[in-house]
């Protein structure tokens, strides 16, 4: 095992995005890149981040141009238009979230498109994007500068899955929020708190895509529903209901996601009765009177696989081996291995990692250890950041955990796959 630094010197501060997306072009001699001359807090509005490219050969960052749509976790959604050298990054374009195409060879920007682009089939051009003014609201992994325009909408009609396609820069809603959060409920679930849809991943054939739909309930909990569509819009369907969080394809019909499902008890969570003063008393003392019990339910978190079909049948995945949360991603030419990280353990240390899960077997890559020191608050101008996001929201949240985890700003390592499958 060789391990390599991809960047000579380093000036700023560089970093792709999340655990999704491959960075490097088809012939390997190129990854995609971000820079910033500082990570110490989240971005402001209109702040611009260096949209480029390392040239792997040279070991050089190449800026073409910059973005004012980014975040820590997921970067500006750069990715590689097929086996070309062009890739399509999210911006800002006429006070809206929308997309431009740069061509490597000659690094100039070859196309400006006026919706942004989240996942994409590079084969038909279709892309598929959510309202980053919406997650940024909500405290997720959006953009800053734009204002949600369903910001008095919990559960709006005119708001949810886009698709666009980057060849004839056609565009439109494909399922709204209040289609997703009817479906597999008897109606939608109200808790005075918005409704919203993240994480959206295509399937490798590209027929089918995952998405996690979530919503904040009364005691400050977070319930996650892992859902797919056909991409035609079709059969949208709800596989997982509980505290879910990251997740994968591991072939056309099964996905792996961590967390845990307990329909009783989320039902309970989600009531009508939760949202009274009273029942709100009794579950703050009940938690305090449960709180072993409510540690040790978490600790049976685990990875579930589950198929891509209305049976919702699931077993745990990696049992015994994947014991934390992490960042998975399939091996694109070896569908039985994938790379994944962990969550700092109680001295800091994350762990980066091979699993086969056809051996059932590990291989440990490395181990990182976080940083310690956090940012000072008071250098941090946190009334800025929090331009656009929702008061009931931020209200949740100590300005610590809102400043360094919400924002994203503490990241994790999202360990990808090259575009070959020989190199994390």
């Amino acid at each position: 095992m060789k391990t390599e630094q991809i960047i000579k010197g380093f000036d700023k501060h560089y970093f792709f995005g999340f655990h999704d997306l491959p960075i490097t072009n088809f012939n390997e001699d190129k990854a995609l890149a971000l820079a910033l001359s500082r990570i110490n807090r989240p971005p402001y509005p209109n702040e611009k981040v260096d949209v480029g490219y390392v040239n792997l050969r040279t070991k050089q960052f190449i800026k073409v141009t910059n973005s004012m749509a980014f975040n820590f976790p997921q970067g500006n959604r750069q990715q590689w238009i097929g086996k070309s050298d062009s890739f399509v990054f999210n911006d800002r374009v006429n006070d809206k979230w929308g997309s431009r195409i740069i061509d490597c060879n000659t690094n100039k920007i070859t196309k400006t498109l006026d919706f942004p682009v989240h996942c994409l089939n590079s084969n038909s051009g279709e892309a598929f994007y959510v309202d980053y003014s919406r997650l940024h609201r909500v405290g997720g992994y959006g953009y800053i500068g734009l204002e949600d325009k369903n910001q008095f909408k919990d559960i709006p009609m005119n708001c949810g899955l886009f698709i666009g396609n980057i060849e004839t820069g056609i565009s439109r809603l494909l399922l709204s929020i209040y289609e997703i959060a009817s479906t597999g409920e008897v109606s939608p679930v109200i808790t005075n708190y918005p409704h919203y849809i993240t994480h959206l991943y295509l399937n490798p054939s590209k027929t089918s895509i995952a998405f996690l739909h979530r919503y904040r309930i009364k005691d400050g909990g977070e319930i996650t529903r892992l859902m797919t569509v056909n991409t035609d819009g079709s059969g949208l369907k709800v596989l997982l209901k509980g505290s879910l969080s990251h997740f994968t394809w591991i072939n056309d019909e099964d996905l792996i996601i961590w967390g845990i499902t307990s329909t009783s008890i989320t039902n309970l969570r989600e009531s009508k009765l939760n949202n009274s003063k009273l029942f709100s008393s009794v579950i703050s003392v009940a938690k305090k009177i449960a709180k072993p019990l409510i540690s040790k339910s978490i600790s049976k978190k685990q990875f579930i696989c589950v198929k891509n079909s209305d049976s919702n049948k699931a077993k745990v995945f990696g049992k015994g081996i994947l014991k934390s949360d992490g960042h998975p991603m399939q091996n694109p030419h070896k569908s039985d291995i994938i790379v994944i990280d962990t969550y700092p353990d109680h001295n800091g240390i994350r762990e980066l990692m091979l699993f086969n899960f056809s051996k059932n077997k590990k291989i440990s890559l490395g181990f990182f250890r976080k940083l310690d020191k956090l940012p000072k608050l008071d250098s941090i101008n946190i009334k800025s950041f929090q331009n656009g996001m929702d008061k009931r929201i931020i209200s949740k949240f100590k300005k610590e955990i809102y400043t360094f985890s919400r924002s994203g700003l503490h990241c994790d390592l999202h360990p990808r796959w090259s575009n070959d499958g020989t190199t994390v």
